[in-house]
């Protein structure tokens, strides 16, 4: 394992005062959807007098998301080794030491398999804070009672300052007795503007020529965008929509992702000419799919994935169950979505009543197009910059 760790001997230098204040930022991985928020990030926090610094390294390989080709003089790449002990993955991040030295503030990702939080948090003082980022928890997590998660909510307290994805997890993370002044909800969200702008600008012509080539009738088309894996619940999707079918004949199906069930996906398109595997497709691309649907329908863990459904103006319906990211917050029965309990017959008869009712369906769409307004990354950049600033000012 390299060597640039930290010990409880070797505490961080002050910082030397200087008129403008550094602030780095350590990701396992840059998914393609971060990137432009550091950017708007970065520029935000330089007119405030703040340089940012972003360290980042590499996915697993094989594995997804992939990080994306991030290539500015601020950002550093360095090498991420992934250590499998037993059914448990640790990461140790190779970060050059003196990058983390020169910050006033470090922030990390809180994960308990991130090995180099641990040095970062011993070696903290009053000049060198460290802040984390992320949900709170582990949500598709079983037993929160495991010693994973005691582990978890331990580390949750151990930091001077937080960045909470949604307000569910700020409430969690001051439930492990953390304080609430010391958190900045950052309302977790991706640029939207780019699918609603390519949605607007495809005519009814392209649109009438999709809808024939697949045999879509309207209302009647439900969309599925995401990855092909278990916590997604395909075997609820594909019940659901079978039930759907035998009482809306004219219902079809679109299937958007890839993923270790592509397999199950391919083999359900090839027995049922109403349900369409779309392949991977994202950003703009999925634009002309979306514009031809009447909803989203995702009977499993629901993410980010929200943020485009508002933006698309698509109600998103999905299933009760505790394994959702945090940013199902931002779904609103009866406003922008519906939930419907976790059963075939549950999910099919919420999809119906959405089908059968065009004031309804007209209703969720404009709560839709009104939550797009709230859900922005311009919003999330301000509160995570001010959240900076709260952090670097705050007395401890």
């Amino acid at each position: 394992m390299p060597s640039a760790s930290l010990t409880k001997n070797e505490s961080l230098p002050a910082a030397s005062p200087a008129v403008r204040r550094r602030v780095c930022i350590v990701q396992r991985i840059v998914p393609h959807y971060r990137v432009q928020f550091f950017r708007a990030l970065h520029a935000s926090l330089a007119r405030s007098g703040v340089d940012l610094h972003l360290i980042h390294g590499q996915e697993a390989p094989g594995t997804v998301p992939r990080g994306a080709r991030f290539e500015e003089t601020w950002a550093f790449r360095i090498q991420n080794h992934y250590i499998r002990i037993a059914r448990h993955e640790l990461i140790w991040q190779s970060c050059p030491f003196q990058e983390l030295a020169t910050s006033d503030l470090v922030i990390v990702e809180h994960a308990n398999r991130l090995l180099l939080n641990y040095p970062l948090l011993a070696a903290r003082s009053k000049g060198r804070r460290v802040a984390f980022w992320g949900h709170g928890a582990n949500f598709q997590a079983r037993g929160q009672q495991s010693a994973r998660n005691t582990i978890t909510r331990n580390l949750a307290r151990a930091v001077d300052w937080w960045f909470a994805y949604t307000n569910g997890g700020a409430r969690l993370v001051e439930s492990y007795g953390y304080p609430r002044e010391r958190m900045t909800v950052v309302n977790n969200s991706i640029d939207s503007h780019g699918i609603a702008r390519a949605i607007a600008g495809i005519g009814d012509e392209a649109s009438a020529l999709l809808r024939e080539r697949l045999r879509l009738n309207r209302p009647g088309v439900a969309v599925f965008c995401g990855r092909l894996v278990k916590e997604k619940r395909l075997d609820l999707l594909w019940d659901a929509a079978r039930k759907i079918r035998q009482r809306c004949a004219h219902f079809s199906l679109l299937v958007i992702g890839d993923g270790p069930l592509e397999p199950e996906v391919r083999h359900m398109a090839g027995s049922h000419d109403w349900i369409h595997y779309i392949g991977a497709t994202s950003g703009e691309d999925l634009a002309p799919y979306f514009a031809v649907s009447d909803f989203m329908l995702i009977p499993g863990l629901v993410g980010l994935v929200v943020v485009d459904a508002f933006a698309a103006g698509l109600p998103l319906v999905t299933t009760r169950i505790d394994t959702h990211s945090p940013e199902i917050e931002y779904l609103e029965p009866g406003v922008n979505g519906l939930v419907a309990e976790p059963d075939d017959e549950s999910l099919a008869t919420a999809c119906l009543e959405l089908l059968e009712s065009p004031q309804m369906l007209e209703r969720l769409r404009a709560g839709c197009r009104e939550s797009s307004r709230v859900y922005t990354l311009e919003a999330m950049v301000e509160r995570f910059a001010g959240g900076v600033l709260d952090a670097l000012e705050h007395k401890l």
